[in-house]
C-alpha cells in the first residue's frame, strides 16, 4: 500500500481528506457542489479530476452535455483513462484545464477547439479567479457570434472593457468582425474600414457605430425623394442631387461632415441632401426640406462647406437662387411621404448571409423593429 493510500485508509487521513474535498468542492457552483463532493470522496481518480480538470468534474456532476455522456465520462474517469479521452466524451476542449471551478455555471457552452486556438488562448487566461466566469462568457459568446479570431481578440481585450460590459454587448462588434472578412456581401460595402485582430477596443467600437449608422440607409430605404429635380447649374455652381446611399456616404467622407448619420432624416421623402460643386470640386452641402402643407419651394435647413465650415457669400446667394427654381405649386406631399421604420425586406437581405452561416441568434431576430436593431447600438455605448 502506498503512503498516500495508507493516509486515506487511516481515520485521521479520511477525515483530513473529507475536509479537503469539501473545501475544494465549495468552489463549484451550488447546484453541482454536493455531487462533486460525493464523487471525489467515492474514488481517488475522481478526486484527481476535481483538482486537475474542474471543467470535466463540473460536466460529470451536472450531467452535461447530456446525462448519458456525463455517465460515460465518469466511467472513463473512474477507470483512470487519459484526460483527453474524458474531455472528448464530454465534448470539452482540453484548453479548459487551465480554468478554475469558479469559471463554470450550468451547461458548458460551445467553444473553439482548434489546436491553434488552444495554443494561443493560454496567453490570455484570466489571472484572477473571480474573473474566470466572465472571461469564459466573453470567449464563448464571441466564438458563437463570429469565429476563433474574434474569440481570441475578446479574450485578450477583456481588461480593456468596463466591468459593466456584458458578453452580449459585443454583438455589434461580432457582426462587424464577421462581415469584415466577407467583402462579397452588401452589408460589407457599408464598412468604413474592416475589423482586424490588432485593433484597439475603442477603435473597434467606433468603427462598429459608424457602420451601423451607415447600414440605416438600406434599412430605412434612404434616401427617398418625394419630389425630384434634375441637376442644374446656377452662377457657375453645379447642384447635384444625392439620390443613393453611397452618394451621401461619399459626400460625407469627402466633405468630412456628419451626413453619414442622415439615413433617418432622408427616409421619409421631405428632406433631401444636395451637393454644390464648382469646376468638379465640392464646395457645399445643402439640406433642404419640403413642408407637406406649403408650396413646392423648399426651405434651406442647412448649408455648410467642408468640415461644416460656413460658406462664402457667392455660394449662399447661388443656393438661394437655386431654391427658387423649384416649381412654386402646391404639392400634396402627404400622399408621397413614407413612414420611417426598418424595412423588413432590406433587413433580411442584409443579414441573410450571417444567418445562413451562424443561425438565428436572439440578438439578431428574423423579424425586427427599430428597437431591436437599436440594441446593437446600445451595446456599443
Amino acid at each position: 500500500m502506498s503512503r498516500a493510500d495508507a493516509a486515506r485508509a487511516s481515520p485521521d487521513g479520511r477525515l483530513a481528506r473529507s475536509v479537503a474535498v469539501r473545501a475544494a468542492a465549495s468552489r463549484f457552483e451550488a447546484p453541482v457542489r454536493a455531487r462533486v463532493e460525493a464523487l471525489a470522496l467515492a474514488h481517488a481518480y475522481m478526486d484527481d479530476i476535481m483538482e486537475t480538470f474542474p471543467a470535466a468534474m463540473h460536466a460529470i456532476a451536472g450531467g452535461y452535455p447530456t446525462p448519458r455522456k456525463a455517465a460515460e465520462g465518469e466511467k472513463l474517469a473512474r477507470a483512470g483513462a487519459p484526460l483527453r479521452f474524458i474531455a472528448a466524451e464530454l465534448d470539452l476542449p482540453m484548453w479548459l484545464r487551465g480554468l478554475p471551478p469558479e469559471a463554470f455555471s450550468g451547461p458548458i457552452p460551445r467553444l473553439p477547439r482548434s489546436d491553434e486556438f488552444a495554443l494561443r488562448i493560454a496567453n490570455f487566461r484570466p489571472t484572477k479567479v473571480m474573473q474566470a466566469k466572465r472571461w469564459l462568457h466573453f470567449v464563448s459568446f464571441s466564438y458563437d457570434a463570429c469565429d476563433d479570431a474574434f474569440a481570441l481578440w475578446a479574450a485578450q481585450r477583456i481588461p480593456d472593457f468596463h466591468n459593466e460590459v456584458e458578453a452580449s454587448d459585443l454583438a455589434g462588434l461580432a457582426l462587424l468582425a464577421w462581415y469584415s472578412s466577407r467583402h462579397q456581401h452588401e452589408a460589407s460595402t457599408f464598412l468604413p474600414k474592416t475589423w482586424n485582430s490588432q485593433v484597439e477596443p475603442a477603435d473597434a467600437v467606433n468603427t462598429a457605430q459608424i457602420w451601423l449608422e451607415r447600414l440605416e440607409f438600406p434599412l430605412f430605404r434612404a434616401p427617398y425623394a418625394a419630389l425630384r429635380k434634375e441637376a442644374e447649374e446656377i452662377d457657375g455652381f453645379h447642384f447635384v442631387p444625392l439620390l443613393h446611399a453611397h452618394d451621401i456616404l461619399n459626400e460625407a467622407e469627402e466633405m468630412r461632415n456628419c451626413l453619414a448619420t442622415y439615413a433617418e432624416v432622408t427616409a421619409s421623402g421631405v428632406d433631401q441632401i444636395w451637393s454644390m460643386r464648382r469646376d468638379g470640386r465640392r464646395v457645399a452641402c445643402l439640406h433642404i426640406h419640403f413642408d407637406c402643407d406649403a408650396t413646392g419651394v423648399p426651405t434651406l435647413r442647412q448649408i455648410a462647406g467642408p468640415c461644416n465650415h460656413p460658406v462664402v457669400a457667392d455660394v449662399l446667394r447661388a443656393a438661394y437662387r437655386w431654391l427658387l427654381t423649384w416649381p412654386a405649386n402646391r404639392n400634396d406631399l402627404a400622399r408621397y411621404c413614407r413612414l420611417i421604420d426598418v424595412d423588413g425586406a432590406s433587413y433580411r437581405r442584409l443579414m441573410k448571409p450571417y444567418w445562413l452561416a451562424k443561425g438565428l441568434p436572439s440578438w439578431l431576430p428574423l423579424d425586427t423593429t427599430r428597437r431591436h436593431f437599436a440594441a446593437l447600438h446600445a451595446g456599443l455605448n
